[in-house]
């Protein structure tokens, strides 16, 4: 099941200007981990801006795909979230006795965790790389320039 809450961008009028309507400002932030080869997956954990969200008023989808969720005022992941989240990810491997390895992007809200954790282990991404990884490799390479053709082989000085 996905659920999906966007605001149309466009409308079908000729008129190029949507008069009187914001573009809509629903955030979600979404926590995502896999080992190397994709077998193994961790609950998604969802943050949001409501305490319950309207969607899922009737049901807990929640818990039927056994993701979490937790709530924000802006739907950002900040440090005490973080740290809650890494502490029932580190409850659950030592139940399991299993210890794991998280890559974590560099930003302020992974600063201070992971210090006192017994079955996680941090490490930071080094600095700009998700912006790379994001896009693909050789994004921000310089293209490659042709070789002058030379007929005798010998290049100019």
């Amino acid at each position: 099941m996905s659920v999906v809450e966007e605001e149309p961008r466009g409308t079908l009028t000729t008129d190029k200007k949507e008069k009187g309507k914001k573009q809509s400002k629903v955030r979600v932030t979404v926590c995502v981990g896999t080992n190397s080869d994709g077998s193994e997956k961790l609950p998604l954990h969802f943050v949001g801006k409501a305490k319950k969200p309207r969607p899922f008023k009737n049901h807990n989808v929640f818990e039927e795909t056994r993701a979490t969720y937790t709530n924000t005022p802006k739907a950002w992941m900040n440090t005490a979230k973080f740290c809650e989240w890494l502490s029932d990810l580190n409850e659950a491997m030592r139940l399991q006795q299993r210890y794991v390895f998280l890559l974590v992007d560099n930003v302020s809200s992974h600063d201070e965790a992971g210090e006192h954790l017994s079955n996680v282990r941090l490490e930071k991404l080094p600095l700009n790389t998700t912006r790379a990884a994001a896009h693909g490799p050789g994004h921000h390479q310089e293209p490659e320039r042709p070789l002058p053709d030379h007929q005798d082989g010998c290049t100019p000085e």
